[in-house]
């Protein structure tokens, strides 16, 4: 207790009142003296226990969000259910997934306990990772956890292969598989258990060397049992680690409780470019592989291709997250166009034709099918396959003394060799725009042929022409291309073709434009078409029209 002296203002201890208060006090007999002074259970100075006052630090660590169990529960094709058990939910927690951030019942967000919260979101927020846990006190705590549940593998997961169907009303079936990686624990215990085992394999060889002498010291028996005891634990660990590493099961991923007692696999989140994929999965194991079957919209792959990932999104992304580069199987291969007659076929997927997996061991051979002929493809594996074409695949190399004059030789097929595994060649009197590759196993690889780019299309001049005039215009198209209609404003247009057109020379074609095309001021797009009703390239023509009767008044 601290005496206050009101006519002061202050407080003061005893023997620092004033002169005043003392001869008072001394009038009174020390009747007035305060009992605050005396010793008789007062204090009259601080008196505290040992208290230990910790950094802020210390505190911010002891009191931030901790994480020992989540789960997550589909109560739709796209909306989950995640709970999370832990320590330290005060009040004005809040939950970060993917792109949001949960603070209130409004958002999802309830907060049960200082233990517990549920959070009502979707797939696609938990594509990206765990989310993090925004506490009142400390750092953000990542909304992942730490240690495996009980019966998960001692290995992790990976991606091994992504196949697909090719789609039907705009959606494929994918099929990925999974294979156990990066088995440390086990490899662990292989590594102690050698150890031991190599340790007992001396010291019975120290005791049979002094058995043999006559010294005394540990029995050869016993080394000889403790060393056969070292060795079975050896080959179970050995044993342990080449069956999870060669097998993957269901039953040693990440888990989830139904009810008490009742726990099943959890299933991964997939998605494909970023788009978590509707649920359910079928899941199933096979050949010592876990595999997933899960149906992907055609829209999901950008330009025929994009990045597959399986996640297991509260648990470690080192252990349980892989991706996988997914591609349509016909973008593997690059076609590049040497002449009218030949091209190149390479396989840019690190896959050869001469091994490939597409290829049988009773038939080894690929074939181009273009247009109405089948052309066997040499390769190594495929050195001379049966042709029509009398002439044999493989000749032998003669040097060159003239440069070849007739006509023989001018058609004579682009021969690379059978010494380059990704890419082969091809040679078609009529090369189309589009092939058929087909693959040994029949599988049927569609790819498409480029023009030659040797000369470049010069874009035409825009053809000028005064309001409601009507004529004809020439259109001329590239060599080997034939018009079978010319379209502008959504109608097909009057058109003259060539009499006798030489396929060797540029087909001119005449198009007929009427003063209803020419009617309103501005451009006119005319586009010769082919049978199949697709732009010719280089067939195009652009008409300015201008006002006949404009001053710069205005129209009259």
């Amino acid at each position: 207790w601290k005496k206050y002296d009101r006519s002061t203002m202050k407080s003061f201890n005893s023997g620092g009142e004033n002169r005043a208060k003392k001869y008072w006090y001394n009038l009174s007999l020390h009747q007035a003296y305060p009992q605050l002074f005396s010793k008789l259970g007062y204090e009259n100075g601080p008196n505290y226990s040992d208290v230990t006052v910790y950094s802020t630090d210390h505190y911010q660590t002891n009191l931030a969000p901790k994480v020992n169990s989540v789960e997550w529960r589909s109560t739709g094709a796209k909306s989950v259910v995640v709970s999370a058990k832990g320590n330290n939910f005060f009040a004005s927690t809040q939950v970060s997934l993917g792109d949001k951030i949960y603070a209130t019942p409004a958002d999802g967000l309830i907060l049960k306990s200082n233990q517990t919260f549920d959070i009502t979101t979707s797939l696609d927020q938990l594509v990206n990772g765990p989310g993090a846990i925004i506490g009142r006190y400390g750092v953000a705590t990542p909304l992942i956890v730490g240690k495996s549940p009980p019966g998960v593998g001692p290995c992790a997961m990976e991606i091994e292969t992504a196949d697909a169907t090719y789609p039907i009303a705009g959606v494929m079936s994918m099929t990925i598989t999974l294979k156990p990686t990066k088995c440390d624990a086990p490899m662990r215990a292989v590594q102690t258990a050698e150890s031991d085992f190599k340790a007992t394999e001396a010291t019975l060889e120290l005791a049979k060397a002094n058995h043999a002498i006559g010294l005394a010291g540990a029995s050869v028996l016993e080394a000889q049992a403790r060393r056969d005891e070292k060795k079975s634990l050896l080959d179970k660990a050995q044993q342990y680690l080449a069956q999870v590493e060669s097998d993957l099961a269901p039953d040693q991923l990440p888990n989830t409780t139904l009810s008490p007692g009742v726990a099943v696999w959890q299933a991964p989140i997939v998605s494909v470019n970023g788009s978590a994929l509707d649920l359910p999965y079928e899941v199933y194991h096979r050949d010592g592989r876990v595999q997933i079957r899960v149906n992907v919209k055609e829209a999901l792959l950008t330009d025929g291709g994009g990045v597959v990932k399986v996640s297991w999104p509260f648990y470690r992304t080192d252990r349980w997250t892989s991706t996988y580069r997914y591609y349509r199987p016909a973008l593997g291969f690059q076609v590049t166009r040497v002449s009218e007659k030949s091209i190149l076929i390479s396989r840019i997927n690190g896959l050869s034709f001469s091994k490939a997996p597409e290829n049988l061991p009773d038939n080894p051979c690929w074939k181009l099918i273009a247009g109405d002929t089948a052309i066997p493809l040499r390769t190594e594996a495929c050195v001379c396959p049966p042709v029509d074409n009398p002439r044999p695949c493989q000749e032998k190399k003669q040097k060159a003394t003239k440069a070849p004059t007739d006509s023989v030789d001018k058609d004579k097929p682009l021969d690379l060799g059978a010494d380059l595994p990704y890419t082969v060649s091809a040679t078609v009197a009529k090369m189309p725009s589009h092939a058929v590759l087909l693959a040994p196993n029949g599988t049927a690889y569609r790819i498409d042929i480029p023009d030659l780019t040797d000369k470049k299309d010069t874009p035409s001049k825009p053809i000028e022409m005064k309001q409601y005039d009507s004529t004809w215009i020439p259109i001329t198209l590239p060599v080997g291309k034939v018009a079978d209609k010319v379209e502008a404003n959504g109608k097909y247009l009057n058109i003259q073709l060539p009499a006798k057109p030489d396929p060797k020379v540029p087909q001119t074609i005449r198009v007929e434009i009427t003063r209803d095309l020419t009617a309103k001021t501005g451009t006119l797009d005319l586009t010769a078409l082919d049978k199949a009703g697709n732009p010719i390239p280089g067939g195009t023509q652009k008409i300015t029209i201008s006002c006949s009767q404009c001053t710069d008044k205005g129209d009259k």
